[in-house]
C-alpha cells in the first residue's frame, strides 16, 4: 500500500511539473503553439478519415493479414499471446 501511495505521488508530481512547464511554454510561444494545434488537428483528422475509411472497406484487414505474413514467427507469437 505504501509503494503505491509513493508511486501515485511521484507520478503526480512528475504530471504536475510537466504541465506547468508546458503550460509556461504555450503561454510564452502562444502564437506557434496556436499553429502547431492547427497543424496537428488537420493531421490527425485525416489520419482518422483514413482508418474510418480502411475500416469500413476492410482494408484494414487485408493490410494486417499481409503484415502477418511478413512479419517474423517469434513477433506473431508475441503479439498473439501477450
Amino acid at each position: 500500500m505504501l509503494t503505491m501511495a509513493v508511486f501515485a505521488l511521484g507520478a503526480a508530481a512528475s504530471l504536475l511539473v510537466a504541465g506547468y512547464l508546458v503550460g509556461r511554454l504555450t503561454r510564452q510561444y502562444k502564437s506557434a503553439a496556436r499553429n502547431a494545434a492547427r497543424i496537428g488537428r488537420a493531421i490527425f483528422g485525416g489520419v482518422l478519415v483514413v482508418v474510418a475509411f480502411f475500416a469500413i472497406t476492410g482494408l484494414d484487414r487485408m493490410i494486417e493479414a499481409m503484415l502477418v505474413q511478413i512479419m517474423p514467427e517469434w513477433l506473431v507469437l508475441f503479439a498473439t499471446q501477450v
